[in-house]
């Protein structure tokens, strides 16, 4: 029998939850990893022979253990590229994010989900989470991901027919949810701001949640505010604390960039991502490498106050990460037009939301009084995205008399998402043409008219540039224009209609021409968008 499941595609690790129904517990149980120990997975993978993705492939803990044996077969953070998918070159061969987020999902699910549920098990419906900063490319290329890995899976399966896949889930409104279940006993009307810092991103969300009467079974989220950074997290913190290790050790750039130092970086990275964890909670640990460039070995204590000073901007890469959050956060409250004191509740998510130092920020500027943090973090999301999952079969199940509902706690779930970009169109002058603000309720859509480039030499056909779109600085695609006929018309006299809709994390571009088809009728045709 089948169950929905929840999966949190992390850039540093990763998790799967499914719903359990027992006679202690009733709610989403994130899966063990048997090799790691763990209820996640670090999102790691080390491929031997990229023309044989089958054979010796390790994941998680498995695959770091060969990063510094066969570093240039080693991948990681591959989630920061899922925005342009462009292919990973390697000297061995090339792979893309997409197709490496695939390998993941399908060995989540397949070594550590059906060996739990049975050989036949097939997931009733499965919800994955992005970070609410990503854009429509990254959400798309992360459903296509989840659906190769599916199809992988069960293409034999006599039970599969193709539509497992519920999309995506902004990771804050997972978290949201994994909160609300979490403290069932305790809601009330409140505001609450979501912090959550991983591996790769950093999404700071606030919304106010309602929870009426238990009579009603009614939830209610309204996002009002969002912001964030898709390229900040604890891999760039790794990265500075690398720099300053380097530094320390007397190690130019150019030394640690020669290929003959290749393992000693890659052991090097991964002594510093272990120090930097186990710092989260003592106050002094030793980074340990053996073979260090010239030397024998490398024995360096480091202190928390000293990852402090390198989140600083002082030492290392020189990058301020902390002022970096706190601008998102205040930044994020300016939007959502609260004081400080009208937070109820701030929610920490993600593995480097540990970091004492950032604990600290949120601690000094909202209470330590208001702080919730599970405690495991990492498995926050994908309980969230889990509940998610029920909830969505309960819905549309629920004219089914055969189909048992799983969610006995809220009857509606209603989720008032906002855009967290600007979206718009380039113009002629290479302007952006802001058509949907950002901090706008979705769904919402806007129609801009515009005027044809220009008439085909003998004025049967106009013509019109293919649609250059924007979410926020990012150029995210380009949606080609179909035949648009003029019929006696002139330039000026041909309306040329662009609507954008925003819903959730997808993104619709509809094209509308009075009078736009051959044989005169209107035009009317959804844009496919192209992604840059």
């Amino acid at each position: 029998m089948g169950k929905p499941i929840g999966i949190d595609l992390g850039t540093t690790c990763s998790a799967i939850a499914g719903w359990k129904e027992s006679a202690l517990y009733v709610g989403p149980e994130c899966y063990r990893f048997q090799l790691e120990e763990k209820n996640f997975i670090p999102s790691k993978i080390y491929i031997p022979d990229l023309n044989n993705r089958e054979v010796n492939v390790r994941y998680g803990r498995g695959a770091i253990q060969y990063a510094t044996i066969e570093p240039e077969k080693f991948y990681s953070a591959f989630k920061r590229g899922m925005d342009d998918n462009k292919e990973i070159c390697r000297p061995f061969g090339n792979i893309t994010p997409v197709e490496l987020s695939s390998m993941l999902l399908k060995r989540m699910i397949t070594q550590d989900v059906i060996p739990v549920e049975g050989p036949d098990f097939v997931p009733e419906g499965v919800s994955v989470s992005v970070p609410y900063y990503f854009t429509e490319p990254p959400c798309r290329n992360t459903r296509t991901a989840l659906t190769q890995a599916l199809d992988d899976i069960y293409s034999e399966n006599m039970e599969y027919e193709g539509n497992l896949n519920l999309g995506t889930l902004p990771e804050p409104v997972a978290a949201g949810l994994d909160y609300a279940f979490s403290n069932l006993d305790k809601l009330t009307t409140q505001n609450i701001l979501i912090f959550d810092l991983g591996g790769g991103t950093f999404d700071v969300t606030i919304y106010e949640l309602k929870n009426n009467s238990k009579s009603d079974l009614k939830l209610d989220f309204t996002i009002l505010a969002t912001d964030g950074d898709d390229r900040l997290g604890g891999e760039d913190f790794d990265s500075s604390i690398l720099t300053y290790v380097l530094d320390k050790q007397g190690i130019s750039k150019e030394m640690a960039n020669d290929p003959k130092y290749k393992k000693c970086l890659a052991q090097l990275r991964l002594a510093v991502t272990d120090a930097k964890c186990i710092l989260s909670y003592v106050d002094t640990e030793t980074i340990h490498v053996d073979s260090f460039f010239d030397q024998d070995f490398l024995n360096m204590p480091i202190e928390s106050i000293q990852v402090e000073s390198i989140l600083r901007g002082e030492k290392g890469d020189k990058v301020d990460y902390i002022s970096k959050i706190d601008d998102i956060v205040e930044r994020c409250m300016r939007k959502s037009e609260l004081r400080k004191d009208m937070i109820d509740r701030v929610v920490l998510v993600g593995g480097s939301s540990k970091i004492p130092c950032i604990r600290k920020l949120i601690e000094e500027k909202f209470g330590a009084n208001k702080i919730f943090q599970s405690p495991c973090p990492e498995e926050t999301v994908a309980r969230g995205a889990c509940i998610w999952a029920t909830y969505k079969m309960d819905q549309e199940n629920k004219d089914n008399p055969n189909y048992a509902r799983h969610l006995h706690y809220w009857d509606t779930i209603i989720i008032k998402e906002k855009t967290a970009h600007n979206l718009g169109v380039k113009d002629a002058h290479n302007h952006i043409d802001t058509i949907i603000a950002s901090n706008k309720f979705t769904p919402v859509r806007a129609t801009r008219s515009y005027l044809p480039n220009r008439l085909n030499e003998d004025g049967t056909k106009a013509v019109l540039d293919p649609l250059v779109i924007h979410q926020g600085k990012k150029e995210i695609g380009k949606i080609p224009v179909p035949v648009i006929y003029a019929h006696g018309r002139q330039r000026k006299d041909i309306n040329i209609l662009i609507t954008l809709i925003a819903e959730s994390t997808s993104v619709k571009v509809l094209i509308d021409v009075p009078k736009g088809n051959e044989d005169g009728s209107d035009l009317h045709t959804e844009g496919q968008i192209q992604i840059a």
